[in-house]
């Protein structure tokens, strides 16, 4: 039987070896629990549009975001997800180097360009699904997934208490030295939020495994407009699903657009998808958000909490609070164990005087 001495030494090694990258998802995924709502107290300025009753025509927009990087053709149109959002267009080059552009969705005025840091929240997305690494970067947050399933397995092993002491195990005496009470702090969040914190790695899973199954999108370049081919798209999409609101557009190549439609019937985050050659401009394919097999559609809204709206939310914030506070603590007291056997080692033995103290006890008088 394995000692409760060898769960914590797993514990505590895999713990810190993942502290770092433990603290960094949860905090950019707080960032990401509301998102659009984040982005807007970040950047008022730039992620708020001024009042207006008239939506502005996507051409429009492409017309206002192609020509502020020159070299860079429109990657991506994502809409608006609040009634003040504003139209985000993603712009690449042949290098895969991107730049983005948020659009005032009744003017189409250019609101904030530049590149992902002068957009925190697509930032904070970008660090937490791929680390800015791309397939690499996605990779890694596989393995910070695995590292948090047995961190925390490890550690409820260890706690494991004997039958009538479950209420004592996880009490924190708060009369005790700063130093007990951060341990027991740390317990008590982990033993609380294990099963959660388990939940959402294992979503997280089902997110970026597939990402990286389906490999690195490969780059493309053109000098063509998508102003005039924008529209006609959109048009051919929004006839196969009526009604249904478009969550994005994405440029695949110089003449291959896909739509992105909301499909609620299915969850939150479903889409169904469209794609059109824009040389017809003709449909290539359409699929139904029903017939999409990917994984992602049903952990996504899952990991995100968006499956169960606002109370859904605020429970995976407090679990991404709870996972902050964990990788913090955990290296603080690491750091603090170790500063105190150091000093042990230093202290001088209270069980012998010192060298002098025997030289005087045994000199003559």
């Amino acid at each position: 039987m394995i000692s409760k001495a060898v769960y914590f030494r797993f514990h505590k090694y895999l713990g810190l070896i993942a502290a770092a990258f433990l603290l960094v998802q949860s905090l950019t995924g707080l960032t990401l629990v509301f998102r659009s709502r984040t982005a807007q107290l970040l950047d008022p300025a730039g992620m708020i549009s001024s009042p207006g009753s008239v939506e502005a025509p996507p051409a429009k927009l492409l017309a206002a975001a192609e020509p502020v990087f020159s070299g860079f053709h429109v990657d991506r149109l994502v809409y608006p997800e609040r009634p003040d959002g504003t139209y985000v267009v993603y712009l690449a080059n042949s290098k895969g180097e991107k730049r983005y552009v948020s659009l005032d969705r009744h003017s189409a005025a250019v609101l904030r360009a530049g590149p992902i840091w002068k957009f925190p929240v697509i930032a904070a997305d970008q660090i937490h699904y791929e680390w800015l690494f791309g397939i690499p970067g996605t990779v890694l947050i596989c393995t910070i997934g695995i590292l948090l399933l047995l961190t925390a397995a490890m550690g409820i092993c260890f706690w494991w208490p004997r039958r009538g002491r479950v209420r004592k195990s996880v009490t924190v005496q708060w009369h005790l030295a700063p130093r007990a009470v951060l341990r027991q702090l740390h317990r008590t969040t982990g033993v609380a939020a294990s099963a959660l914190l388990a939940f959402m790695a294992i979503t997280g899973l089902f997110v970026a495994v597939p990402i990286v199954l389906d490999g690195p999108a490969q780059p493309w370049s053109t000098t063509e407009s998508f102003v005039p081919k924008i529209e006609p798209a959109l048009a051919l999409a929004e006839a196969k699903f009526p009604d249904k609101a478009i969550r994005d557009v994405r440029m695949q190549g110089p003449s291959r657009i896909a739509v992105f439609l909301f499909a609620p019937e299915r969850n939150v985050m479903a889409v169904h998808r469209v794609v059109v050659d824009s040389r017809g401009p003709s449909i290539v394919s359409v699929r139904s958000a029903f017939d999409d097999k990917e994984p992602w559609v049903v952990a996504l809204p899952l990991h995100d909490g968006q499956d169960f709206g606002l109370p859904g939310e605020i429970v995976i914030a407090l679990i991404g609070a709870a996972l902050a506070t964990l990788a913090s603590t955990g290296p603080i007291m690491w750091f603090q164990a170790r500063r105190a056997r150091r000093r042990s080692a230093r202290a001088p033995s209270r069980a012998s005087p010192p060298q002098h103290a025997k030289a005087r006890v045994g000199s003559p008088l």
